[in-house]
């Protein structure tokens, strides 16, 4: 969690090198590596390196420029995952409506009616003259107005009612289905209702403290008259409103003392330094607790001393 050698993201440990032959190295590891991999790497001098991964045959891999530094025994850590990447560049998963769609005849032209699962129901008619066509026009038709593609719709099924085989431009029908879809997005807006849940709000459960430090946060009117009818008596305001010294101003479970191999409860290493210890920030100055207890760090404030 804690990186002390470089601010920069230096990724998963993945192995360690083995041997360097030419323009390519093996690594010693149970990690597989992928085409288009990046890794890194200290040099001697503890420097943080970095290069891409050409290809991978096994456990040998060939980066793409080889690096100067790489020397056997290092340590390498994966900070660019290509196999990872890939799968998050992937749509996710996406919920698509079904609707049912009808193409009819129209003493005008032609109609296209879209309907989907909650009722809502659009037609829409376009002049057009009707010339018999030379064969079957529905399979186009189906085709072309199932193109939903990008919208939010996905067809259940396409229904094609007409007295004879018309000819229809795969234009027409390709402006029929945008316009329609248009239509149904609008007419699904105008519909929409959200449900208003009316809650009666209750006293009667007890907050199960009497009093509240600035830890419970009490920052405006609204939070402290909650607090007071549900049983709270003494309630102080958050320290963003009225600032404390002398007072923890975090708990994290990240353990500075774990991070450096000084736990008493885990580690077996003891500090060279005498405590307490402090993080300092300008002139600020904050003191560390440590409450092995219940495994978690203490940030005091004490910059008003």
């Amino acid at each position: 969690m804690t990186a002390f050698d470089t601010p920069k993201s230096q990724g998963e440990q993945v192995g360690t090198v083995k041997e360097i032959r030419g323009n390519s190295f093996t690594v010693a590891g149970l990690t597989p590596l992928n085409n288009g991999d990046g890794l890194a790497f200290f040099n001697q001098r503890g420097e943080l390196e970095g290069f891409r991964v050409n290809k991978v045959e096994a456990n040998r891999v060939y980066p793409q420029v080889m690096p100067e530094g790489l020397r056997p025994k290092m340590k390498l850590y994966r900070n660019y995952d290509q196999q990872f990447e890939k799968l998050l560049s992937k749509p996710s998963a996406d919920r698509k409506i079904p609707v049912r769609i009808s193409f009819d005849e129209h003493p005008e032209g032609f109609s296209v009616e879209m309907e989907d699962e909650t009722g809502a129901r659009v037609t829409i008619v376009r002049p057009y003259e009707k010339i018999p066509a030379q064969k079957d026009q529905t399979e186009n038709i189906c085709t072309q107005l199932s193109k939903l593609g990008n919208t939010p719709f996905d067809w259940g099924a396409v229904k094609v009612n007409m007295s004879q085989p018309w000819f229809v431009p795969s234009s027409l029908l390709a402006d029929m289905r945008r316009e329609v879809v248009e239509k149904l997005l609008s007419c699904r807006k105008m519909r929409y209702r959200r449900e208003l849940v009316r809650r009666k709000p209750t006293t009667s459960v007890l907050f199960p403290e009497k009093q509240l430090t600035y830890l419970g946060n009490v920052a405006n009117s609204e939070a402290r008259q909650f607090y007071k009818e549900h049983g709270v008596e003494s309630i102080e305001p958050a320290f963003e409103v009225k600032p404390l010294s002398d007072v923890p101003m975090m708990f994290t479970k990240h353990c500075l003392r774990y991070s450096m191999g000084w736990c008493p409860t885990y580690q077996k290493g003891k500090s060279p330094f005498k405590e307490p210890y402090y993080l300092l920030y300008k002139e600020q100055r904050l003191r560390l607790k440590f409450d092995c207890k219940h495994c978690q760090m203490l940030v005091w404030n004490e910059s008003n001393k």
